[in-house]
């Protein structure tokens, strides 16, 4: 029985920060890192990574940046959603093979837009909190962790039930989800 390779891959990564005194201007980015934006999608030029194999597919490095702390007794709360170049690859195979091309990088992006509806309801859930600034930084920290539990496993659903991309109908049905999620959210769009 032959496996075929699945067209890509996600690689989540979470980085929570205590927010300074004074609320930043911009959170730094971390190398090269992509911020998401709805203007913004993802090229093939920003796959930047070797491929660990050629056999593989695409690889897609996500993380969070999460600001966090009460200032004058308000919580100042900063969420990005980060596509990190440098660590994300793409194999020639994918890039070289016209519909699984388009597919392929449609995936790929899919999977920041899941990342982006997760960040938004980080920040519904911090915005709908009563009471936050009598809590450690480290507890208002922690309550971001079981959204992100169910990141990784909409992730693995999304994945699944596409086949890593290969079964394009499905995909269609998740991009539609997503978008009607990421409306649906819009008040928690990061207003950057």
């Amino acid at each position: 029985m032959s496996s075929v390779p699945p067209l890509g891959s996600v690689v989540l990564l979470a980085c929570v920060l205590a927010l300074p005194a004074a609320p930043a201007a911009r959170a730094p980015a971390q190398d090269d890192a992509i911020v998401w934006t709805a203007t913004r999608k993802l090229t093939w030029d920003d796959f930047k990574a070797k491929p660990l194999r050629e056999l593989d597919g695409a690889r897609s490095a996500i993380s969070h940046t999460i600001q966090i702390g009460c200032r004058d007794g308000s919580l100042q709360v900063r969420v990005l959603t980060l596509f990190h170049p440098q660590q994300s690859s793409v194999t020639y195979r994918i890039i070289s093979s016209g519909l699984a091309s388009r597919v392929g990088l449609a995936h790929e992006h899919l999977h920041f837009d899941i990342a982006e509806v997760f960040a938004r309801r980080i920040r519904r859930m911090y915005a709908e909190l009563a009471e936050p600034c009598p809590r450690t930084d480290e507890a208002l920290q922690a309550l971001a962790d079981p959204i992100f539990r169910e990141l990784q496993a909409e992730q693995r659903r999304f994945d699944d039930q596409t086949r890593f991309g290969e079964l394009e109908a499905k995909q269609l049905e998740w991009a539609k989800r997503i978008a009607a999620e990421l409306d649906a959210l819009q008040a928690f769009q990061d207003g950057g």
